[in-house]
């Protein structure tokens, strides 16, 4: 895929994510779940920051009981607890420094592809 159309996907992507939010325009694409934070007052409110390890630069995330509770194009996956991340079908779907990988649902119902170091 060029670069140039990996861009637009992105885009459109970060502008559905962006939608999807609370409807606040103060936040961004992915404020719910993916974008880069520091702290949780980063991320939109009810999302947290996770930081280290699996999420370098950090990701703004949301706890979970099941895909339900996740917004749409994220899952519920358990990584150290359980939290909606960013759905993904290639390396391209996911920021720089971070990966689509198979990661256990939390409600035991398979893995999803999701956006992790």
């Amino acid at each position: 895929m060029s670069s140039s159309r990996t861009l637009t996907l992105a885009l459109a992507i970060a502008a559905v994510l962006a939608a999807l939010g609370c409807g606040d325009d103060d936040y961004g694409p992915y404020n719910v779940v993916g974008s880069a934070c520091r702290t949780d007052l980063d991320c939109a409110p009810g999302a947290d920051c996770r930081r280290g390890g699996d999420f370098p630069d950090g990701t703004c995330t949301l706890p979970c009981n099941s895909d339900l509770d996740c917004p749409r194009y994220s899952a519920c996956i358990e990584n150290a607890g359980s939290l909606c991340l960013i759905s993904c079908s290639s390396d391209a779907h996911c920021r720089d420094k971070y990966k689509c990988k198979d990661k256990n649902n939390r409600d035991n119902t398979g893995k999803s592809l999701v956006c992790i170091k």
